[in-house]
C-alpha cells in the first residue's frame, strides 16, 4: 500500500478548475499554431487527444462534485495528466515543442498535495515522459520557419535540454513538497488542538451538568423526603397495628436519600468538580495537577503561591483551556522529572504567572528554539514525543492571551517554563459571565 486512501489532499472543484485551465490552453496552442502560424501538426489525433481530456474533467465533475479527493483518487488523475499531456506532446513534437516545460504543471499539484510515496513515483513517470519525448515523437517541420533541427537540436543541446527539464521537474516538485508538507503538519496539529480543546469543553459541561443537577434537584428531593417523614409519623399515629403502607413510605424516604447522596457525589467526583467555584491560583494549579501525581508516586512536587501585598485579592475559575494547557506542561515536567518538580504562582495589580521548574536532564539545546511546534520533542533523551501536546498548550495559552516561556536551569539541572498573563486578560476569560456564555 502506498499510502493510506482515506485521506482527502484536494477539492474535485480545484483539479477540474487547474484541468480546464490546461485545456483551454492546450486547444489554444494547437489552433493557433495549424491554422494561424501553419505549423504542420498531427491536429487530429492532437484534438483527439484534447476531446480525452475533456471527457475525463466532465467525468470527474459529475463523480465527485465539490467533494474532496482521497489520495489514491487524486494521484491517478494527476497520473492521467501527466501522460495526456506526454501525448499531446508526442503529436506536436515532443522535445521540439517549448510546452514541454508544462509537463511540471501536474508534478507541481501533486508536490502540494500528496505524500512523498505519491509524488515520487509521479516525479519518475514524469522524468520517464520527458527523457521518452526527447527520443521518440512526431517531429515539427521548421524549414519554412527558417529553423534547422540539425543546426537547433544537436545531441548535446537536447542532452543538456532534457536534464534540466528533469531537475526542474524533481527540485520544484521536491521544493514545494517540503513547504506544503511544513502546512500539513500545521494543519494536522491544529485539527489535534481542537479536538483537545473539544474533549476538555465536553468534561466541563459535565461538571456544569452536575452542579446544575445538584441544585435544580437539590430542594425537590429534600421536599419529598420531609413529606415522606410527615406521612409515615401520620400513618404511625393513625394505625394501631403496622401499616401496610409504612414500607412503601420507608422505600420513598431512602430512595429520596439515596438520590440525594448520588446528586452530591456527583459535584464532589474529582473529574466533574463544581467549575464555578472559584479558587486561589495555587489551589486551582493543585486540582489540576492532581491527576498526574498518582502515575508518578516518586516525584515530590511542591505547589506554592505568591502574591505582592499590595494587590487585591485574585481567584481563578477551572476553565477547559487552563485545565488542559496547564495540565499537559505539568504532566510533562512530572515525567522528565528526576526527584522533584516544583510550580510557583504569583499575582500582583498587573500580571499573573505559573513557573513549573523540574530536575530532569532539562530541553536539549538544538530544540530549544524551537520548542512549540509540532511533532518537535522536548527531551532528547527520553522516547516520548510530547511535541505535539506541547504545541497545542503553547497556542491554547496564547489564544488567551498568555506568554509561555521555555529555559533551562543553570547548568543544566532542569527545565523551566514560564507562563504569564496580564491579569486583566485572565480575570476576564476565567470570569463567570464568560463562562455562563460557553455553556
Amino acid at each position: 500500500m502506498l499510502a493510506n486512501h482515506n485521506v482527502t489532499v484536494i477539492n474535485n472543484k480545484t483539479l477540474t478548475l487547474l484541468r480546464w485551465i490546461a485545456i483551454l490552453g492546450q486547444l489554444s496552442a494547437v489552433l493557433i499554431s495549424y491554422f494561424l502560424i501553419g505549423i504542420n501538426i498531427e491536429i487530429t489525433k492532437a484534438i483527439l487527444c484534447i476531446l480525452i481530456s475533456i471527457a475525463l474533467n466532465i467525468h470527474a465533475y459529475y463523480k465527485h462534485g465539490n467533494h474532496y479527493l482521497n489520495e489514491k483518487t487524486a494521484f491517478l488523475y494527476i497520473i492521467f495528466d501527466i501522460i495526456q499531456i506526454s501525448i499531446l506532446l508526442y503529436f506536436t513534437g515532443g522535445i521540439e515543442n517549448p510546452f514541454i516545460i508544462f509537463i511540471i504543471a501536474p508534478v507541481v499539484v501533486a508536490a502540494s498535495t500528496l505524500n512523498i510515496r505519491y509524488l515520487s513515483f509521479i516525479i519518475l513517470i514524469a522524468i520517464t515522459s520527458a527523457i521518452t519525448l526527447s527520443i521518440y515523437s512526431t517531429p515539427l517541420n521548421l524549414k519554412q520557419f527558417g529553423f534547422y533541427k540539425e543546426s537547433m537540436f544537436s545531441l548535446l543541446f537536447v542532452t543538456g535540454y532534457i536534464i534540466a527539464i528533469c531537475m526542474i521537474i524533481a527540485y520544484s516538485a521536491l521544493y514545494i513538497w517540503i513547504i506544503s508538507s511544513d502546512n500539513r503538519k500545521n494543519q494536522k496539529a491544529l485539527r489535534e488542538t481542537q479536538k483537545a480543546f473539544l474533549e476538555q469543553k465536553r468534561i466541563a459541561a459535565l461538571g456544569y451538568l452536575a452542579a446544575s443537577a445538584a441544585h435544580e434537584l437539590g430542594s425537590p428531593l429534600s421536599t419529598i423526603s420531609i413529606i415522606a417523614k410527615d406521612l409515615k409519623d401520620e400513618l404511625t399515629n393513625s394505625c394501631d397495628r403496622p401499616c401496610p403502607m409504612a414500607d412503601d413510605v420507608n422505600l420513598l424516604i431512602e430512595q429520596s436519600e439515596r438520590c440525594k447522596n448520588i446528586l452530591m457525589n456527583l459535584t464532589l467526583s474529582p473529574d466533574k468538580e463544581n467549575i464555578l467555584e472559584p479558587l486561589k491560583p495555587d489551589l486551582l494549579v493543585e486540582l489540576i495537577a492532581n491527576p498526574f501525581l498518582s502515575d508518578n508516586p516518586h516525584i515530590n512536587v511542591d505547589i506554592e503561591g505568591y502574591s505582592d501585598i499590595n494587590s487585591k485579592p485574585f481567584l481563578l475559575h477551572k476553565t477547559p483551556e487552563l485545565t488542559h494547557s496547564l495540565g499537559v506542561l505539568i504532566q510533562n515536567a512530572i515525567e522528565f522529572a528526576k526527584k522533584h518538580v516544583h510550580i510557583k504562582t504569583y499575582y500582583d495589580n498587573n500580571i499573573f504567572s505559573v513557573e513549573i521548574t523540574d530536575d530532569g536532564v532539562g530541553f536539549s539545546q538544538k530544540i530549544l528554539s524551537k520548542i512549540g511546534q509540532p511533532y518537535i520533542s522536548t527531551r532528547s533523551n527520553n522516547g516520548h514525543n510530547m511535541g505535539l501536546g506541547i504545541f497545542i498548550a503553547k497556542n491554547i495559552i496564547e489564544s488567551i492571551k498568555g506568554h509561555v516561556e521555555f529555559l533551562n536551569k543553570d547548568n543544566n539541572n532542569g527545565a523551566f517554563v514560564k507562563i504569564i498573563w496580564n491579569r486583566k486578560d485572565i480575570e476576564k476569560h476565567t470570569s463567570l459571565s464568560n463562562l455562563e456564555g460557553k455553556k
